[in-house]
């Protein structure tokens, strides 16, 4: 018995039919469209690549060490762009800079405002203030004023403590005690020491703030006038 469709039990081929034309077209575009696809990705990673070499690059020369820094192309030299395209910037990897400290300018700095002040008059002498032209004294119808920073060296000094006795002159004269007294003296930091307390704090301040040694010390004290031993 034969199948519908055959003839003599053998299977015909179907004719083809319009869906089957259209379905057969629009493979062949997809391939076309996937292959132009295809070209443009490998362009586009091309590009990509050429791009980031340029960026890293330029970081390095911007951002890199003395010895890493090189002198380099601009961010798309060598790079052609096609008419009616513009390619797409990309942004360069974000960076931790640490800020720039802005330098001090150059130039006399203000006068420390709590240093005390000495002041020194340079007067004219009685014949400088003489008119040449009349003979007749000038008068001063003002002043100019000039500030300098100055140092006084250390000065070692003996500090002599004075300290008056007093009695009763009246219980003397009847033979009584005359009651003698004096003031005490005041406290030192190293008791029946003939060092004060400036000269013992400045040795100690020199030999652990200042990290002078003594030896120095010694030839420092020698040329103010204290010949000592460490």
């Amino acid at each position: 018995m034969a199948l519908p469709g055959t003839r003599g039990g053998v299977e015909q081929s179907m004719p083809a039919t319009d869906d089957t034309n259209d379905l057969r077209q629009k493979l062949t575009h997809a391939e076309a469209v996937i292959a132009e696809l295809r070209g443009v990705v490998a362009e586009l990673r091309k590009q990509i690549e050429s791009q980031q070499a340029h960026i890293h690059r330029l970081v390095k020369i911007t951002f890199g060490r003395g010895g890493e820094r090189v002198e380099g192309p601009t961010l798309f030299d060598g790079m052609t762009v096609p008419e009616g395209e513009v390619a797409t910037p990309v942004e360069p990897p974000t960076l931790k800079v640490r800020p720039v400290m802005k330098r001090k300018g150059h130039g006399r700095r203000c006068k420390p405002k709590d240093l005390p002040h000495r002041r020194e008059e340079i007067d004219l002498s009685d014949a400088e203030k003489l008119c040449p032209c009349c003979g007749k004294v000038k008068i001063r119808i003002g002043q100019s004023t000039s500030e300098r920073l100055d140092y006084q060296p250390m000065a070692i000094f003996v500090r002599e403590l004075v300290r008056p006795t007093y009695a009763c002159r009246s219980c003397e004269q009847q033979g009584h005690d005359p009651q003698i007294a004096k003031a005490a003296l005041p406290q030192e930091p190293i008791s029946k020491s003939g060092i004060g307390a400036g000269l013992l704090a400045h040795v100690i301040v020199s030999k652990i703030v200042d990290h002078l040694p003594l030896h120095r010390q010694e030839s420092i004290l020698a040329r103010h006038g204290w010949d000592v031993r460490r």
